[in-house]
């Protein structure tokens, strides 16, 4: 799973998918407590009929009390880590939310990686010190919804406690975003869950608000030429006063029109 994806044809709405897939499986592997510690595009498959698989689970450790990793002990790719992997730390599946979130940028961007510097030990000394997710992927890739740059930031933040807490999340929301440009294209068992959260994120547009603000700037533009030029004072009253009667008979007949007297109210 990389950028030259790209050049293969596929569209967003697959590139998308083929994230979904695969957060669907690092999921699976959280729902029975294993953490990957090392996801990059590299262990991330998709072949020719589109179908994403997570390989190389060879330092992968069950999250509970395991033995396997001493604090200190930093392990995986530096360019895909967490912070608090590159820390040593004790990690959790949040590492690998972490992780995809750096190969969806990186792919989605068409190879551009979210943090860089000279060389591997500087990197994972920033690493260690990471606050804020980079800029926004779309600022790259123009063609990325916004929706997109939402799901990745929500990977990359340095304080794990402010990513997703589940990989299962992540997907719902990939899931999402692959509602919003295709409905068609997302599974019958999730459309329920997906269709009520694109209920809950729709954005209403505040048409009257932008309608009275283009009419207080048309009405400011009018006055501004009627002063300049002392002639067109008549021409402004003559333009305006139309438009603004009938904006007012007919907001008067809208309030009318929707009001019910007490006396009404009672018959009915």
């Amino acid at each position: 799973l990389d950028a030259e994806l790209w050049k293969d044809g596929w569209s967003v709405l697959d590139m998308i998918g083929f994230m979904a897939q695969a957060s669907g499986a690092i999921a699976a592997a959280q729902q029975v407590g294993i953490v990957h510690r090392d996801i990059k595009p590299k262990n991330i498959m998709v072949d020719n009929e589109g179908i994403t698989k997570v390989l190389d689970f060879g330092i992968a450790r069950v999250d509970e009390k395991s033995q396997v990793t001493r604090i200190g002990t930093i392990m995986g790719s530096p360019p895909y880590m967490s912070p608090e992997q590159s820390r040593g730390e004790k990690v959790d599946g949040r590492t690998d939310i972490f992780s995809f979130g750096v190969v969806m940028y990186e792919v989605l961007s068409g190879g551009t990686r979210p943090y860089t510097a000279p060389d591997t030990r500087q990197l994972i000394l920033e690493r260690q010190k990471l606050k804020a997710p980079p800029p926004p992927v779309s600022l790259i890739n123009p063609r990325i919804p916004h929706y997109i740059d939402n799901v990745i930031n929500k990977c990359l933040y340095g304080d794990r406690e402010r990513r997703y807490q589940s990989a299962d999340d992540m997907q719902d929301d990939l899931q999402l975003a692959i509602y919003l440009l295709d409905s068609k294209k997302v599974s019958c068992t999730v459309l329920s869950d997906v269709v009520k959260k694109a209920q809950e994120t729709t954005i209403t547009i505040p048409w009257k608000r932008i309608f009275n603000a283009l009419f207080g700037s048309l009405l400011l533009f009018l006055l501004g030429v009627s002063i300049m030029v002392p002639y067109a004072s008549i021409a402004f009253f003559i333009t305006i006063l139309p438009p603004v009667v009938f904006y007012k008979l007919m907001l008067g007949r809208k309030r009318s029109s929707g009001s019910t007297s007490p006396a009404s109210a009672r018959a009915h």
